[in-house]
C-alpha cells in the first residue's frame, strides 16, 4: 500500500510540479511534518485540532490520485499547443555552462515567470464563480496550516492546464537552475506560505511572500477579499492593486464565513453542487419525483 502512495505521489510530482519531482515522497512528506511541529510551538492560531490536518490529508490524497491523471493529459495537452503554436517561442535560456551564480539567476527567472501566470490563475479562480465554485475547497480551511498547501479539489490540476501549463511552454525556454536548490524551494514555499506560524517578515514583507500576508488571502474578513494571490513575490499583488500589507500582529480568522465541509466526500461534490444549481432549481419547480434521488447523489445543495 505505501509503495503505491509513493508511487503515485512520485508519478504527480512528475507531470505536475517537475522541479519537486526529483526529492522524493519522504523529502515531501518530513518538511510537511517539520512545518507541523513548528506550529505547534510558534502558531498563529492556538490550539488547532489535529483533525484539521487528517482532513487535510484526506482531501490531498484525493487531489494527488486525480492529478496524476491530469499529468498525462497536460502533456498531451502541450504536444498538441506545440504543434500548433510552437513551443518556447522566448529563449530565455543562459546558464547552461555557467557559474553556480548564472544558474541560480536562471532558476530565479523561472520562478518569477511562473508567479506572473500563477497570479493571474490564482485571481481568475477568485473571479467567476465557475472556478471559484471548485478553488473554494481550498480556502474552506477554517484552521489554515501547513497541511492546507495541498489542500485542493482533485480537478484543480485539470484547471491549471490551460492557465499555467500550456501558456508557459508555449511562450518560454526557460533554464530550471539548479535541480535540487530550486526543488527543495518550490516543495517548501507552500508548506511555509501556508503554515499556521506567528511569523512577521519585517521590511522583507513586501518582497517575498510569507505566512502573515499569505494569511490575510485566507482571511474570512470582508476588508482582506480577494488580497494577496501571488505565491512568491508581492510585487504582482502591487503592481496590479491587489496587494493588502499586513499590519504588525495582523493575523485574521481564515475560511468562508457560515460555510464549512467536514468531510474529503463533501470536498469532492462541492463544485459539481455548486455547478447544478440551476438544473436543482429548475427540476425543483417542474420535476419535484426526480429532484430526491438527485439531492440524495449530491447531497443538500445550500442556497
Amino acid at each position: 500500500m505505501i509503495e503505491q502512495v509513493v508511487h503515485l505521489y512520485d508519478r504527480f510530482m512528475v507531470t505536475t510540479w517537475p522541479w519537486v519531482a526529483g526529492l522524493g515522497f519522504q523529502t515531501i512528506a518530513g518538511m510537511l511534518v517539520a512545518f507541523a511541529l513548528l506550529e505547534r510551538f510558534f502558531p498563529a492560531e492556538k490550539g488547532q485540532p489535529w483533525s484539521a490536518y487528517f482532513l487535510n490529508l484526506r482531501i490531498t490524497a484525493i487531489y494527488v490520485v486525480a492529478s496524476s491523471v491530469w499529468g498525462g493529459f497536460a502533456g498531451a495537452s502541450i504536444a498538441w499547443a506545440g504543434a500548433w503554436l510552437g513551443l518556447g517561442l522566448i529563449d530565455l535560456r543562459f546558464s547552461a555552462g555557467g557559474s553556480l551564480g548564472l544558474q541560480v539567476a536562471a532558476g530565479f527567472l523561472s520562478v518569477v515567470i511562473a508567479d506572473f501566470f500563477y497570479y493571474w490563475f490564482h485571481r481568475t479562480q477568485h473571479t467567476f464563480p465557475a472556478l471559484w465554485a471548485q478553488h473554494k475547497v481550498h480556502h474552506l480551511d477554517e484552521h489554515l496550516n501547513t497541511s492546507t498547501a495541498m489542500r485542493h479539489h482533485w480537478l484543480e490540476e485539470l484547471f491549471r492546464i490551460p492557465f499555467l501549463a500550456i501558456p508557459i511552454a508555449v511562450l518560454f525556454k526557460l533554464d530550471p537552475g539548479p535541480a535540487g536548490l530550486f526543488g527543495l524551494l518550490f516543495a517548501a514555499w507552500g508548506y511555509f506560505i501556508h503554515a499556521n506560524l506567528r511569523l512577521e517578515l519585517g521590511p522583507l514583507t513586501a518582497l517575498l511572500g510569507g505566512p502573515q500576508v499569505h494569511r490575510i488571502h485566507h482571511s474570512r474578513l470582508e476588508e482582506h477579499y480577494d488580497k494577496n494571490f501571488a505565491a512568491f513575490f508581492p510585487m504582482w499583488d502591487i503592481l496590479f492593486g491587489t496587494y493588502h500589507r499586513p499590519r504588525a500582529g495582523e493575523f485574521p480568522p481564515t475560511g468562508i464565513e457560515g460555510e464549512r465541509v467536514d468531510t474529503a466526500r463533501e470536498a469532492a461534490v462541492i463544485p459539481f453542487r455548486i455547478w447544478l444549481r440551476p438544473v436543482i432549481r429548475w427540476l425543483e419547480a417542474r420535476h419535484a419525483a426526480v429532484l430526491g434521488p438527485l439531492r440524495n447523489w449530491l447531497g443538500v445543495v445550500k442556497k
